[in-house]
C-alpha cells in the first residue's frame, strides 16, 4: 500500500531541504562579513582579509568563539595570522571534529601571547562533504584575563566536538587560500533523483 500523499510530499520537501548547501556563521568574534553564496571563497568567504573596520581585542587569557552551523558533521580548523603577514597562517588551537546542527561555542580560546599588542586576523575553516567554507575576524591580541562569556555563547542540544589528535608537529603554517572552493553536489543530486523516482512509484 502506498504511503499517504501528504506524508510523501512532506518527506520529499524535508529530504531536498537537507540536501541544500549547508553553511556556518561566525557569531563571536564578529565576522568580517557573511555571504551565503560566496562563503566557499577563501580566505574569508569573499571578504577582504585586510579589513580592519571592526577589530576585537582578544586577551591572552582567552576569548569565546561562537558559531552557528547547519552541517551535521564537519571538521573545523582555527587559524590566525598577523595583519601584516596574512599569507602565513598558524594554528590558534588544534583541529576539531564537530557534530550536530545549531550553536557551537568554545568559551575561552587563549590568545597568542607572543603577538600581544599586534593586529591579527582569525580564520575559521569548516570542511564538510560539500566542500570548504571560510569566515574571518579582525582581532588584536592583548594582555589580560579571559574575556567575559556572553549568555549567547552556548552549545545546542546534540552539538559536540572533539579535538583531532595529530602525530605531527604541534603547530603548522600555511598560505591563505584564494578563489572559490569547489563544492561537489553530484552525489546529492543523484540521491534526490532516486528519491523522486521512488516517490512517484509509491503513488
Amino acid at each position: 500500500m502506498a504511503p499517504p500523499f501528504n506524508s510523501l510530499l512532506w518527506s520529499l520537501f524535508v529530504f531536498i531541504f537537507l540536501q541544500a548547501d549547508a553553511h556556518f556563521v561566525l557569531q563571536l568574534p564578529p565576522s568580517l562579513g557573511f555571504n551565503d553564496v560566496k562563503e566557499g571563497e577563501g580566505p574569508c568567504g569573499s571578504f577582504s582579509i585586510n579589513n580592519r573596520d571592526k577589530v576585537t581585542e582578544w586577551p591572552v587569557g582567552g576569548y569565546p568563539i561562537s558559531l552557528l552551523t547547519t552541517h551535521t558533521k564537519a571538521k573545523l580548523t582555527y587559524w590566525t595570522a598577523l595583519a601584516n603577514s596574512t599569507d602565513k597562517l598558524v594554528d590558534l588551537i588544534p583541529q576539531m571534529n564537530q557534530m550536530g546542527v545549531g550553536d557551537f561555542c568554545l568559551p575561552t580560546v587563549p590568545g597568542k601571547k607572543e603577538w600581544v599588542g599586534q593586529d591579527a586576523v582569525v580564520q575559521i575553516v569548516q570542511e564538510a562533504a560539500d566542500g570548504s567554507l571560510y569566515q574571518c575576524a579582525a582581532v588584536k591580541f592583548t594582555d589580560g584575563d579571559a574575556a567575559a562569556v556572553p549568555s549567547s555563547c552556548k552549545n545546542s542540544t546534540g552539538v559536540q566536538a572533539t579535538f583531532i589528535v595529530s602525530s605531527g608537529t604541534p603547530s603548522s603554517t600555511k598560505a591563505a587560500p584564494t578563489g572559490a572552493a569547489s563544492r561537489t553536489r553530484t552525489g546529492q543530486f543523484g540521491c534526490i533523483i532516486a528519491f523522486v523516482l521512488w516517490f512517484w512509484g509509491a503513488l
